[in-house]
């Protein structure tokens, strides 16, 4: 027989693999895979093998374990959710190609199968659009940081006082490259254009091509630090500007034009439209006379029913294109006055709310949920305390191994399509940085995502599986926190391998 076979009770991505001693000697080794998802349950069948393996064979010279005794195992797997994804922010800080496709690698060894880049921000515009060159020629430049103006012991800012003042981003080629490589690993890439508010570089970079498209507002200590340069220019100041899409017709047309190019660049069945913080100085933007008169054009009353007006005109664009939305969850639970589609995809993050987000709101609402709450997937917050142990100075906040483990423990039935790991890149610009912050936690969004509840329940067994886990991500060179954790392992170090596998169910 060619290839694994198909077993057709298997739930999608599922898999069988059956090891054991052979009759005369040797390995009979059996792998039966789902009918549905067929790509990903091979490789998840084939990831499960390798965990098997010697730690070696995550090596550079991967032959050099071999050959080697596989143990005996009767496994049936599947995952608990559909949707296991990270978030990696290349709007504040760019990572380019190679350092992409490096995180779908460690991906996929994990049995992740989203990567929702979030390619629009204030601080930049990181896709190539070829019908509007200025977006990256003018959107993907970005200014000085003011994050942290002490900056370190030699009086550095954050990034080194370093600017873009070249445009940094994806070109059309680089997406498809990416999305290639990720689909060879039977991971989605799905892109975020963010709408209304997070906008400034959009807004900007129109402005230069002669488009007056929305508002933006510099803070006083980015305006003080950049002089008088006129809002033609693109600051993007990390940390001191803000800019908001004013819909009016015009706007729209340069909004969906330009998310529309983006859209048909990724083939997969989702897109990101944002939609988070605008409330911060909406009113302010939609209280202009072009945007009154565009409120009573559209019988609206409300600045919230104004940003829903651009959650629908976006919306019905992905329609078109069978695309399913998604957005953060102000845009379906914050607006008021406004009623989103019945089928927009909230990510929900807002855990620190205790009203219209609250965990029982959401549910309630009906809308289908996918799992990123700020107290426990933001993995760009330090992870220990005191902070001062950290090896980086990065978001302030802190959310334990614990806490993430913890999100297995939501209960959300049918609604709830996954879990989704955040990578924000306003406070960390390196390669060792993201990985730094993304393991261990990136391991237990991996663990949760794909193991039934009553056995993602053991936060113990979870870190004794880590300690074995480690000498993987050693050979592979993969770096991560290695110190202790607060209420978890204390002096917990890279011990050596002893057997077992990460992650299975």
């Amino acid at each position: 027989e060619e290839g694994p076979g198909e077993d057709p009770q298997l739930p999608p991505e599922g898999y069988s693999l059956q090891v054991q001693a052979a009759a005369g000697g040797g390995t009979f080794l059996a792998i039966k895979v789902s009918v549905k998802q067929r790509r990903a349950a091979v490789m998840h069948a084939l990831e499960t093998l390798r965990q098997l393996l010697p730690p070696e064979v995550y090596g550079k010279d991967p032959r050099s374990c071999l050959p080697a005794p596989i143990p005996s195992c009767n496994i049936k797997d599947w995952p608990r959710y559909p949707w296991r994804g990270l978030m990696l922010d290349v709007a504040r800080h760019f990572f380019d190609v190679g350092q992409v496709k490096n995180l779908l690698s460690i991906m996929s060894m994990h049995k992740l199968n989203v990567l929702h880049l979030h390619l629009s921000d204030d601080q930049g515009w990181r896709v190539q659009v070829r019908g509007k060159p200025e977006l990256t020629t003018v959107g993907a430049r970005r200014g000085p940081s003011l994050n942290n103006p002490a900056g370190d012991e030699n009086g550095e800012r954050m990034y080194h006082g370093r600017q873009y003042p070249e445009p940094r981003f994806f070109s059309v080629d680089d997406i498809r490259e990416i999305v290639a490589f990720a689909s060879a690993l039977a991971i989605e890439v799905v892109p975020e254009i963010d709408v209304p508010a997070h906008a400034a570089a959009m807004i900007l970079a129109a402005r230069s091509a002669g488009k007056d498209i929305g508002m933006v507002e510099l803070h006083e200590g980015c305006a003080a630090f950049l002089g008088e340069l006129p809002l033609s220019e693109p600051p993007n100041c990390m940390g001191g500007t803000h800019g908001i899409i004013v819909p009016t017709p015009e706007a729209m047309k340069y909004v969906l034009e330009a998310i529309s190019e983006v859209a048909d660049l990724f083939p997969g069945r989702y897109f990101h439209l944002g939609g988070d913080e605008a409330d911060q100085f909406r009113d302010d933007a939609y209280s202009t006379e072009a945007a009154v008169r565009l409120m009573r054009s559209l019988h609206l009353e409300l600045s919230s029913q104004l940003q829903g007006h651009v959650v629908d005109e976006v919306y019905r664009l992905l329609q078109s294109k069978n695309k399913t939305p998604i957005a953060w969850d102000e845009t379906l639970f914050g607006l008021e006055g406004y009623r989103p589609p019945p089928d927009l995809l909230a990510m929900w993050w807002r855990d620190w709310s205790s009203d219209e987000a609250a965990w029982e709101a959401v549910l309630a609402s009906g809308y289908n949920v996918i799992l990123a709450p700020t107290s426990k997937m933001y993995l760009d917050l330090y992870q220990m305390e005191p902070h001062k142990d950290s090896k980086f100075r990065v978001q302030e906040g802190t959310v334990t191994l614990r806490a993430t483990y913890s999100v297995a423990q939501l209960e959300g039935g049918d609604q709830v399509l996954g879990v989704h790991g955040c990578l924000w890149s306003e406070h960390f610009v390196e390669e060792e940085v993201l990985e730094y912050q993304l393991f261990p936690r990136g391991a237990a969004v991996a663990e949760v995502g794909w193991t039934a509840k009553h056995r993602a329940s053991d936060f113990d067994d979870f870190l004794m599986r880590w300690r074995r886990h480690t000498s993987r991500l050693d050979r592979m060179g993969v770096r991560y926190y290695s110190g202790s954790y607060v209420g978890d392992l204390p002096e917990m170090r890279r011990p050596e391998f002893d057997g077992g596998w990460f992650g299975d169910s």
